[in-house]
């Protein structure tokens, strides 16, 4: 969970509930991009190794790492902002890249290439002329999702095009288009909250609501990383 703000402090022994909550909240999101990893190593190991998968694992890796880093901040109240830019900066290369490869129209290749090189110059304006790590970049992730829906929305008519009368069920790609669609559309509109809930509400109530704001958006993203596990497993099933 994004973190610039002394959490809340309960007394006595932590209960169950607020255990849970921590686990939704912190630890959810290194777990998930892990699992993410372990999908997409999965699919190299059965025998694919083209370029933008390793460019998928390799995103994936770097974006457990940078969110394993930011959990371990938030209990010590640590600020762990930028490990947070660190991701944005990860994702929008990294999917940008992926999606630069997976296409072939030009146009289409430029909108993938505008993906990376835009978060690459966000991040340097950010965080590396402004310094700026004293709150969560949430209209940042909100565009760069917005913009990854469009280019999801973009692969769907793609396969439908090239795959007619074919199961598309058998596509690696098509499970990392569905498992972007699931994360990037079910958060998008807490990243939009939460750039309300930054500048309208009180501290401790920005704690306790951004937490469970930041729950919900790590539900979507370990639905998302179940279902590219899931469909690389079908993918494999299918060739035995």
């Amino acid at each position: 969970m994004p973190y610039r703000e002394p959490t809340i402090e309960f007394d006595g022994i932590i209960s169950i509930n607020s255990k849970l909550r921590s686990l939704f909240t912190n630890y959810l999101e290194p777990v998930s991009f892990a699992i993410l990893a372990i999908a997409v190593l999965l699919y190299i190991l059965s025998g694919h190794g083209k370029v933008k998968i390793w460019v998928l694992f390799l995103t994936n890796i770097l974006s457990a790492i940078a969110m394993f880093l930011a959990s371990t901040k938030v209990i010590p109240s640590v600020n762990n902002i930028l490990e947070y830019d660190i991701l944005l900066l990860v994702t929008s290369v990294g999917l940008g890249t992926y999606f630069f490869i997976f296409f072939h129209s030009r146009i289409h290749k430029w909108l993938s290439l505008l993906l990376a090189t835009g978060g690459a110059v966000h991040f340097f304006i950010r965080d590396l002329h402004y310094h700026d790590t004293a709150t969560f970049d949430s209209i940042g992730y909100y565009v760069v999702s917005l913009y990854i829906i469009m280019l999801v929305f973009i692969a769907f008519r793609r396969f439908l095009k090239d795959n007619s009368g074919l199961s598309i069920t058998r596509e690696f790609d098509f499970w990392v288009m569905m498992s972007l669609f699931i994360h990037r559309v079910g958060s998008i509109t807490i990243f939009l909250s939460l750039y309300a809930l930054t500048n309208m509400v009180s501290k401790e109530e920005h704690s306790v609501s951004v937490g469970n704001l930041w729950a919900g958006q790590n539900i979507f993203l370990l639905l998302s990383s179940l279902s590219l596990l899931a469909g690389v497993l079908w993918i494999n099933l299918q060739k035995k």
